[in-house]
């Protein structure tokens, strides 16, 4: 996802093409078993494309939402007043989520659906497994859910990581601790940021080794300083300057940064 609004795509998918031309996105989520895909657009609708066996696709009427999640076979989207939409198939009751209010978030996966709520509880379709242990969790600001697997990280405040599910290769004790800002929960591995910027990484017991390699990236060297650049890159988008160094971009079609030399990218 670029920072205007469009796609940059790798590898094949029926559903490429169509992706392509999509813009004003703001987030994009790829179904489970990568055969449809999702995207919010920046005016709160949402479009979709690829396999659409169960109406998993049927979202062109929906509006005003802030947050978008896919399954397998369903795509689940949260609104501005806090109630949830889905579509899609619903063997395991992973479309009933018409009474759930007051959710900032959604994560999906092929067995269900989990929602955060503002007071920082969740709420969780019947299929999920672990569905007794996700209800039990108090303070959350995050949650992760394995697309493929029966595992979630949930971040709660004051930096402290619940695990769910078996999950091997890990220290339990140090996700206790309290230093964590941000998680990330893929197939078979999942991921945690610690307060100095710096990616931990975890497999989730899929019976080998499996790695992405990312561990020991460090991503900043200071939260506060990481969310000042952050802010400050933002804004500098905004006054159509480079947002790296803040110079100017010349050129008449390709266009460079005068200071840094960056090319223009959005």
């Amino acid at each position: 996802l670029t920072s205007d609004g469009m796609l940059m795509i790798s590898g094949d998918g029926d559903w490429k093409e169509q992706a392509l031309s999509w813009t004003e996105l703001q987030d994009v989520q790829i179904s489970t078993d990568g055969d449809f895909i999702v995207g919010l657009k920046k005016n709160g609708t949402v479009v979709a494309a690829g396999n659409n066996r169960y109406g998993q696709c049927e979202i062109s009427s929906w509006k005003d939402i802030v947050c978008i999640a896919c399954g397998a076979s369903h795509t689940v989207g949260v609104r501005s007043d806090g109630t949830v939409l889905a579509v899609g198939r619903n063997n395991d009751s992973e479309c009933d989520v018409s009474t759930w209010k007051n959710i900032v978030s959604v994560e999906a996966n092929f067995r269900g659906t989990v929602g955060l709520k503002r007071d920082g509880t969740l709420c969780v379709t019947s299929g999920m497994t672990n569905r007794s242990k996700f209800l039990d969790i108090k303070d959350a600001i995050a949650v992760s859910v394995d697309k493929h697997g029966d595992t979630a990280l949930i971040l709660k405040l004051g930096g402290k990581i619940v695990l769910l599910g078996e999950i091997i290769n890990i220290d339990d004790k140090k996700l206790k601790w309290g230093n964590y800002v941000a998680i990330a929960a893929a197939s078979y591995y999942g991921f945690a940021v610690n307060t100095e910027g710096i990616v931990e990484e975890f497999d989730f017991g899929a019976g080998e080794s499996v790695s992405a390699g990312l561990a020991g990236t460090q991503l900043f060297e200071n939260l506060d300083d990481y969310e000042n650049e952050s802010s400050n890159r933002r804004q500098r988008v905004k006054q159509g300057f480079c947002p790296y160094c803040g110079g100017e971009f010349k050129g008449l079609f390709g266009k460079n940064c005068s200071v840094c030399g960056k090319k223009k990218d959005y």
